[in-house]
C-alpha cells in the first residue's frame, strides 16, 4: 500500500475556491460622469418618456359601457349553453355503462368552459 495516500476514513473538506475577476471595469457605470453627458442617462430618459405620456393622457382610461358588458355576458352565457348542453346530454345519456363518452364529454366541458372564461374575462381583446 502507498503511504502517501490518505486512508478511507480520513478527514475530508471542501476545497477553498478563489475566483479571479476577469474584465472588471475600472469605474462603475453609476460613478461614471461621462454617461450623463453622452446621453446615456437611462433613468432620465425613462422619466422624460413617462412625463410626456402622462401629459398626453396615455395612462387615462375610461370605464367600459354598460351595453358592452351586458353583450359580453350574453355571448358568454349563450356559448356556454350552446356547447355545454349537448356535451352534458352525452355524459348523462351514456351514464357509467360506457366510460369513454362520459369521461370525454366531461373533459370537453371543462376545457371549453375554462377556455371561454379565460378569453371572455381575462383576455381583454376589445
Amino acid at each position: 500500500m502507498d503511504d502517501d495516500r490518505a486512508p478511507a476514513g480520513g478527514k475530508f473538506r471542501l476545497k477553498a475556491r478563489e475566483f479571479e475577476r476577469m474584465n472588471e471595469p475600472a469605474v462603475s457605470p453609476a460613478e461614471d460622469p461621462t454617461a450623463a453627458e453622452s446621453g446615456l442617462d437611462v433613468h432620465g430618459m425613462l422619466r422624460a418618456n413617462a412625463e410626456r405620456d402622462i401629459a398626453t393622457g396615455g395612462y387615462r382610461v375610461k370605464p367600459g359601457g354598460e351595453k358592452k358588458l351586458r353583450h359580453r355576458i350574453f355571448v358568454y352565457c349563450a356559448a356556454l349553453v350552446a356547447v355545454d348542453a349537448p356535451l352534458s346530454f352525452v355524459a348523462w345519456s351514456s351514464g357509467h355503462a360506457d366510460p369513454f363518452p362520459f369521461v370525454f364529454s366531461l373533459a370537453a366541458i371543462a376545457y371549453f368552459t375554462a377556455q371561454l372564461t379565460w378569453e371572455a374575462w381575462f383576455l381583454r381583446t376589445d
